[in-house]
This record gives C-alpha cells, sequence and structure tokens, in this order.
C-alpha cells in the first residue's frame, strides 16, 4: 500500500488570521507568544481601524514577525482574505490570547487526517462553555506554576485519555477553521453587529447539517491575559436567545452543553479527565478489609495507599474504613493528605466526589457499587485470586458459594476495571470466562519491599505460654486455609524427626470459619512432636518469627501472589515452596525447591538448606533477585495508569450517575 497522494495535510496551510479590535498593545503578548508558540505560520491580522492595524504591524516588527494587514469590516470578511479561495485552513484570533509552545500539532494533525472536521478549538480561562477548569466560568487568576505552557503540558502527559473529541460547536478565543469545513459553510457570516462566538455557533451549525463536526483539542490550553478581558462576557455560555436571530439550522447544539442526558458522553468525560490531569487525581480507596487481623491482604493494600500517598498528582486520597483503625494501620495512614473516613455500611457518600474509586480487594458480600457512583465517575476492584470462586468449601453452603460467585461475575461486569495482582490471575480470570472485556484487566503485580528487616521485633508471647523453649524452629505463616497445606507441614516435621533432625514447628495465622485444615493438621500429628499453633500475631512478632525461624516453610498450592519468600528473605531467611503459578512467575531458578507437595520433598529441600548454610544464603539471594522488580512504587504508577485508561474510556456501568459538582459540564 502507498501513501495516499495529495493528503490535506500535505496542501493545506495554516494561516493565522488576527481580527484586531481595540488598542494594539493590548496583542503584544500574543504576538510574543505566537512567534515562539508557531513560528512557522504566516500571519495576517485584519479589522475595520487601520490605525491599530499599523500600530500592530510595527508591534510585529520589534518582535521579528512579518505581519501583513488587512482592512476586514468583519471577521467573516478577515476569514474569506484569510482562507485564499480555500486554500488555507484558518486559525482565528478573535481576542488577545497568550498560546503554549507547539500549540497547533495536534489540530493540525487532526484536520488532516480527518475531512469530516469542521473546526478545532482548545480549552481556554474563558472559552464559553469550553472554559477551564470550570465551564462557562472565566478563570480569572491563574497561579504562576500553572500557565498556558505548564497546563498544557500536564494536559499532553496524559493525552491517551485526552484524544480529540467531538463537541456541539466551536468556541473560544482562539479557532482552527478547516478549509473543508469553510467549503461547506461557505461564506462566513459578513455583519460587524454579529459577536465572533455567535458566527462560530452559525458556522459550527451549518456545517453539522452536512455532517461534519467540530473537535476539541482536550490536550492544549490557551489563555486569555486577564488585563485584555474587556468583560466577563467572553467566558460565558451562549443563551437561547442568542441565536434566535441567526436562524441556525439546529438550536440542539447550543442546549449540548447543559443537557443533563449528555452528563455521561464524551465532553463530559474529557472535561473531567482534563481536570485531573491539571489538578491532581481525586482518588478513594476501598479500606474497608482493614479489620482486627493483619494478613498478607492488609500487608499490601496499606503498602499501596502508602506509596499513592507520595504521588504528586494525586490530589485527594480517601480511605474507606470499616470501624475505628487498629493500630497496625492507624501509623501507615497517618499521612496528612490521606482522609480517612467510616464508611458506615459500605456507604461512601460520605466522601466528597472523586475522579476513581478503587477496592483494591476482593469482590464480597457488603459492596454498594450503587454508592460508588454516586461520588466517583469510574470504578476499579482488584482480584486477589480466584481460590475461594472455585473452592466451595470456603463457603458455608451450596448456595453461599454460588451466592459469591455471582457477587464476583456481577462485580467484573459492572466496574470499570479490574486489577489482577499477577499474571497468573490474570489469566485465571480469562480463563473462568469472568465477564471482563481483556482491554478492562490491568496486571498490576504487588509490590514486595515494605520489609527491610530493620524493623522492630518482638518474641510472640503465647509462644512462651505454650512451651516453646528457644529451639531451632520451622515457621509457617498465615491463616490456615486448607490451600495453605499446613498439615504437610506437619508431616515434613514428622519426616525429619524420623531422620533424626531435632526441631520444632512454629504456626502462626487465624483459624478460618471454613475450609480450613485444622482437622488435618490434628490428624497429622503425633504425640510428642513439637508443633507450637498459635493465633495471628503483630508485625513485630511476625519480624521476629522470620529473623530467628532456620527455614520457612510455604507448602501453599494456589497463590494469587505470595508474598511470605520475600518477606523472609528480607530478614535473611530461606523460605522453601513448589515454584508454581506466580510463584514460579518470579522465581524460575531457585537454588532448592521441592518438585512436589510431599513430605519427603519437602524434608529433603530442609535437609539440604541445614547442611550447607551457604546454600540457604543462595536460596535468599535467589528469592531477593526475582524480587527487585516488584517494588510498591512501581504498583502505584501502574494502579495509577490503569485509573488513567479507564478515565479515557467510556463508563462500563453509568446508570448511576456522581454528584455533579459546580463548573462541571
Amino acid at each position: 500500500m502507498t501513501d495516499r497522494p495529495n493528503s490535506p495535510a500535505e496542501l493545506s496551510e495554516v494561516v493565522i488570521a488576527i481580527f484586531v479590535t481595540g488598542a494594539a498593545e493590548r496583542w503584544a503578548p500574543t504576538l510574543v507568544s505566537l512567534r515562539t508558540g508557531c513560528p512557522e505560520h504566516r500571519i495576517v491580522a485584519g479589522g475595520p481601524q487601520a490605525p491599530a492595524l499599523e500600530e500592530l504591524r510595527a508591534l510585529g516588527e520589534r518582535y521579528g514577525l512579518a505581519l501583513e494587514t488587512r482592512a476586514a469590516s468583519d471577521a467573516g470578511e478577515l476569514i474569506e482574505i484569510a482562507a485564499h479561495d480555500l486554500e488555507n485552513d484558518v486559525l482565528l484570533v478573535a481576542a488577545p490570547v497568550v498560546v503554549p509552545p507547539g500549540f497547533l500539532e495536534t489540530a493540525i494533525r487532526l484536520a488532516g487526517d480527518d475531512l469530516r472536521c469542521a473546526s478545532v478549538s482548545f480549552f481556554s480561562n474563558a472559552a464559553g462553555y469550553l472554559s477551564f477548569p470550570a465551564c462557562n466560568t472565566p478563570a480569572l487568576d491563574l497561579t504562576a506554576d500553572v500557565d498556558e505552557a505548564a497546563m498544557t503540558r500536564r494536559l499532553r502527559r496524559r493525552s491517551r485519555a485526552l484524544a480529540p473529541i467531538p463537541i456541539p460547536y466551536a468556541a473560544g478565543p482562539a479557532v482552527l477553521l478547516t478549509r473543508q469545513g469553510l467549503s461547506l459553510a461557505w461564506p462566513p457570516p459578513r455583519n460587524a453587529q454579529v459577536r465572533i462566538d455567535l458566527m462560530l455557533y452559525d458556522h459550527s451549525a451549518r456545517a453539522r447539517t452536512h455532517g461534519i463536526v467540530d473537535y476539541l483539542d482536550a490536550s492544549t490550553f490557551i489563555t486569555r491575559p486577564r488585563d485584555a478581558l474587556e468583560d466577563l462576557s467572553g467566558g460565558s455560555a451562549l443563551s437561547s436567545g442568542d441565536t434566535e436571530t441567526l436562524g441556525a439550522p439546529s438550536r440542539a447544539l447550543l442546549l449540548q452543553p447543559t443537557e443533563r442526558a449528555e452528563y455521561d458522553a464524551g465532553l463530559g468525560d474529557v472535561f473531567r479527565a482534563a481536570r485531573a490531569a491539571v489538578l491532581g487525581l481525586r482518588v478513594i480507596v476501598d479500606g474497608t478489609c482493614l479489620g482486627a487481623s493483619e494478613t498478607g491482604l492488609q500487608v499490601s493494600i496499606l503498602a499501596l495507599i502508602a506509596a499513592l500517598a507520595t504521588r504528586p498528582d494525586i490530589a485527594y486520597l480517601g480511605v474507606a474504613i470499616p470501624r475505628r483503625l487498629q493500630p497496625y494501620a492507624a501509623e501507615r495512614l497517618s499521612a496528612a493528605n490521606v482522609d480517612v473516613r467510616v464508611a458506615p455500611e459500605g456507604d461512601f457518600t460520605v466522601f466528597p466526589h472523586s475522579d476513581i474509586v478503587h477496592r483494591p480487594f476482593q469482590p464480597g458480600h457488603g459492596m454498594r457499587q450503587e454508592t460508588w457512583r454516586q461520588v466517583g465517575h469510574r470504578t476499579l476492584v482488584t482480584i486477589h485470586d480466584l481460590i475461594a470462586y472455585q473452592v466451595p468449601g470456603y463457603h458455608d453452603s451450596p448456595a453461599a458459594w454460588f451466592a459469591y460467585r455471582t457477587i464476583t461475575r456481577d462485580a467484573c461486569r459492572e466496574v470499570d476495571a479490574v486489577i489482577a495482582i499477577s499474571g497468573d490471575v490474570g489469566r485465571a480470570i480469562a480463563g473462568e470466562r469472568l465477564p471482563v472485556d481483556a482491554e478492562r484487566i490491568f496486571v498490576v503485580p504487588n509490590g514486595i519491599n515494605h520489609l527491610r528487616g530493620d524493623e522492630p521485633e518482638v518474641m510472640p508471647g503465647e509462644l512462651l505460654h505454650r512451651g516453646f523453649a528457644g529451639e531451632e524452629f520451622l515457621l509457617v505463616l498465615g491463616a490456615d486455609y486448607s490451600h495453605k497445606n499446613r498439615d504437610l507441614a506437619v508431616r515434613t516435621l514428622g519426616e525429619l524427626t524420623a531422620r533424626g533432625h531435632s526441631l520444632a514447628l512454629v504456626m502462626a495465622g487465624t483459624h478460618v470459619p471454613c475450609g480450613s485444615s485444622r482437622a488435618a493438621e490434628a490428624a497429622s500429628w503425633t504425640p510428642g512432636l513439637p508443633v507450637f499453633a498459635i493465633p495471628d500475631v503483630t508485625s513485630a512478632e511476625r519480624n521476629w518469627l522470620l529473623r530467628h525461624a532456620s527455614v520457612v516453610l510455604y507448602p501453599t498450592s494456589a497463590e494469587g501472589f505470595g508474598l511470605i519468600p520475600e518477606e523472609a528473605a528480607a530478614w535473611g531467611t530461606p523460605t522453601l515452596f513448589v515454584p508454581f503459578g506466580p510463584l514460579g512467575d518470579r522465581h524460575p531458578r531457585l537454588p532448592v525447591s521441592p518438585a512436589t507437595w510431599s513430605p519427603g520433598a519437602f524434608a529433603d529441600a530442609v535437609e539440604e538448606l541445614l547442611a550447607d548454610p551457604s546454600l540457604g544464603a543462595a536460596q535468599v539471594a535467589a528469592i531477593a533477585e526475582g524480587a527487585a522488580a516488584y517494588d510498591w512504587t512501581v504498583a502505584a504508577d501502574a494502579t495509577v495508569d490503569a485509573y488513567w485508561a479507564v478515565l479515557g474510556r467510556p463508563a462500563r456501568a453509568g446508570q448511576t450517575r456522581p454528584r455533579c459538582e459546580d463548573g462541571e459540564t
């Protein structure tokens, strides 16, 4: 295939047409910015007052600009002059503006690539319904660090979410009028009494009758200087009375920006994404799983929140909790920019309006997604694994299992995106045919650097109460879910004892109500075998166990990610596990690993490590090396990327609209 000859981008030139009203010095900032923002384009200045044009030409010479000046009684006549028999696109500059460097790049590309583009408008601090950051409301005080260049840079950093979008009609102090649009709505209105904003509306309405549309380049911001604003009308909405004398073919275009039914249309989404790009994302994280116990789930969620809290592009971070904070969570959520609120019965309407509501853990009972939609424009849920989805024994009845599976499917169907904590979980989601499109699944691996190996530690007092005397021990951490195979650890200890080793086994973790391995553990135990099973431990007690254990046994056979090996490696302790799924993905070449889930295979591996301390050190080094790519800062980056991806796409389920803030479209 050859390139299309004589493409519009090759044939068309952009001519900048400045319609001059008022004193010439008001246009000085415009000329300076045009010289740096788009120096390659021809500039024609026109207007009814010859002295003002001559003064402007002289200003242009001072700035190194060769301005052509032409008498023009109105903007329509100037457009006809600049278009030159429809050979050129015309950038009509109808009021003093300041433009950022390269501001026409996207607009020119759009006009050249799509012949159905009638015009391209831009965000501005005073541009009618395209006024930004609050539509129909001029922003008169832009701070020094968010001028047009800085704002455009922030917008373009998120250009995937801010692709050009069709808009009802052209608006703003500077608009690119394409020659194809002009050809279908020719000639431009010729009436000195007609306001330029009405002329642009009329042009758009006539072009729309031919099926071509106006666009917004949402990645570009231009400034109308406050001292060059004669009044505030340039930032106000057109009224229905404004167009009654125009005979516009479709006055519905005028109503579209304020029509409530259009709230979830593309322009509204892009407007909100642009606000987030410039002012920062507003995020609410569901932390209602932060209950009495601190398991790996709570550790990972708190680490993610802490990483999100350090990001400068997040302007607001709310965290929903079920009740008063537990001590393990209070310190992690004490940052000044984290807004912690109790969400009674999962009701998120206690929070202010946000861009994102993210539940960073499994769907489940108590989810009230209708309240998520009332406060957030986009919703996400994280799936850590599908173990409970696949194992009925973790539910107290068949009906409860089926209900859980329904909740999981419904959540995947209704949220805007699903985050999987590993590639293995992503494959499981696809394998189970959960109702979520592949493009809405984001793999964001957990971080593992939440432990450094120098945190406070304390010996669990419960060990002493149960007769532990400081002997060498193997360690199993985690709740007694049957897939954790704690009974295998007991049988492994029995095998090692039979081989003459003097070891104890410490198992620390909560008892689960359904699907526990407790009976299997008891069946595997023999009198005299030193097994110390204690309830859940604090962070400091966990640290002591990880540091003092000879070997950590991790006999799990179902895992979404699995933090234990890396946590043990932080304290210099080797871990043994079968390298399946996500564990195999991260650690494909370990010095020692059991090939099967059998007591003999695990006992052989323990003996290898105990017989050669250097092998244990190599095991720790291999686990730490495989974990180097898994950082919570990286996880937060990828999570925010997922937020932006969903902000740049239509909502998955928009039947419940969020509360509208002042100034939103």
